[in-house]
């Protein structure tokens, strides 16, 4: 996945960057950053050796794309949908006759659950070079 992006300022080997929102990043209403019409900052690895002021294209790798797609938003429905098929299982077996709340219940539990893994998790997720963007093309070689 590759963006435009502009580089703000550089700390030895990564580049502080300002990511320029594309005509389908611009229209989309999925995240509030979007909406808000918000900077986006971003840091990246610069082994191409850029400049604050430059215009830079960015690329993170497919598989870590993918990856973090996963980890936000498949692996806590998949949680979810295990929790709310559990619970109405296991409802008859606790002895509570209102299967459907308790099937939402344990369904929202295992969802908070999931995110506290994801946040728990956080720092060891940054630490990981396959999220990690690097710069790999100066579109403006002139720095301001």
């Amino acid at each position: 996945m590759r963006e435009k992006a502009l580089v703000l300022r550089k700390v030895n080997d990564e580049a502080e960057l300002e990511v320029l929102r594309g005509s389908a990043c611009g229209s989309c209403k999925g995240c509030p950053e979007s909406s808000k019409k918000k900077r986006l900052i971003v840091w990246a690895k610069d082994t191409i050796g850029v400049e604050s002021g430059q215009l830079v294209e960015i690329e993170m790798e497919a598989k870590g794309v993918i990856s973090a797609t996963f980890i936000m938003y498949l692996f806590p429905l998949i949680v979810f949908l295990l929790g709310v098929a559990g619970g109405y299982e296991f409802a008859p077996l606790l002895n509570i006759k209102l299967k459907e709340p308790f099937a939402l219940l344990t369904g929202i539990i295992g969802l908070a659950i999931s995110y506290l893994f994801i946040y728990l998790n956080n720092r060891r997720f940054e630490k990981s070079q396959i999220y990690k963007s690097k710069i790999v093309n100066i579109i403006d070689k002139f720095s301001k």
